[in-house]
């Protein structure tokens, strides 16, 4: 113990009979301490503070790294933006490769229980290749920032995601050579919303996303840009979005509703982006309205 900490251990201890280590630096309820050997391939966690039963796990003096990082979580909503396999390999590849502090929020899920915990990893000054953990229980407080996050990346009406996650997702998967634009609008929408009311007119969004839904999987994702506009990326071979598209179109067309006699149709536009430097969304959008000039509910591929 340094002589600072010292001579404040003996005022605590004097004044308020407390331990400055036991008491006041080792005594946060949902923090676990921890030390290991990173040049160890095993990377086995020794506790020096706390209990693993927090956690949900056996109360052991020790746990494989590799072993504890199988309980990571991928299914939450920043993975299901960023892509839930990029996601845990992102954070698994931070984490494996260690060469200096770190911080990470990481989700885990012990025993059918949901975690966030914070890992905070810091090599020690007089042995690099030892390494000290602070893994503190935050889930109370992300779970909130969880729901944040959503509102933030989703569109609050029909819950797909929203033009800012388009313009991210654009960013980050544009590269990939299969991917394909649907630009899509429903036809004279505006009518309804006049005739109708806005409330029948959410109900017909309503029930056109959850059409997109149906073909939303970890690849293909689905957007409401702003009103009646919506866009899919679709990462499969052509006669694969076409036939996507054509279903969408039929599936929209049998979309009912009590005592309202329509027909709700869809004008799509597609494009691929098989040449990367297009402004593929405008090309999509352009596409889309020559199908609603060429007839209205049909789909137009370039």
């Amino acid at each position: 113990m340094n002589s600072k900490l010292k001579e404040v251990n003996t005022k605590l201890k004097e004044k308020y009979n407390l331990d400055v280590v036991d008491d006041i630096i080792l005594a946060r309820e949902k923090r676990i301490i921890l030390f290991f050997d990173n040049s160890d391939k095993s990377k086995i966690l020794n506790v020096v503070s706390g209990n693993l039963s927090i956690l949900g796990l056996p109360s052991n003096e020790s746990i494989e790294l590799n072993i504890l990082l199988k309980y990571f979580d991928v299914f939450n909503k920043y993975g299901e933006v960023r892509g839930i396999y990029e996601y845990k390999e992102e954070m698994l590849e931070k984490i494996n490769n260690l060469s200096s502090e770190l911080n990470l929020t990481v989700p885990l899920k012990i025993n059918h229980k949901k975690f966030w915990c914070r890992f905070h990893f810091h090599p020690v000054k007089k042995n690099k290749d030892i390494y000290a953990l602070f893994i503190t229980d935050v889930t109370e407080y992300l779970l909130d920032e969880e729901k944040i996050f959503e509102k933030s990346h989703k569109d609050s009406l029909t819950s797909l995601f929203n033009k800012y996650t388009l313009d991210y997702h654009l960013e980050v998967k544009s590269k990939i050579s299969n991917m394909h634009i649907l630009y899509m609008d429903l036809d004279d929408f505006k009518n309804i919303n006049d005739t109708y009311g806005h409330d029948v007119g959410n109900t017909y969004l309503i029930k056109f996303a959850n059409i997109l839904k149906l073909f939303q999987t970890y690849n293909n994702s689905f957007y409401r840009i702003g009103g009646d506009e919506f866009v899919g990326l679709i990462f499969e071979d052509k006669s694969e979005v076409l036939r996507i598209a054509d279903r969408i179109i039929t599936k929209t067309n049998n979309i009912h509703l009590k005592d309202i006699d329509i027909k709700l149709g869809v004008s799509i536009g597609i494009h691929s982006n098989k040449y990367l430097n297009e402004d593929i969304l405008k090309i999509a959008d352009q596409l889309m309205y020559r199908a609603k000039q060429s007839g209205k509910n049909i789909v137009i591929y370039e």
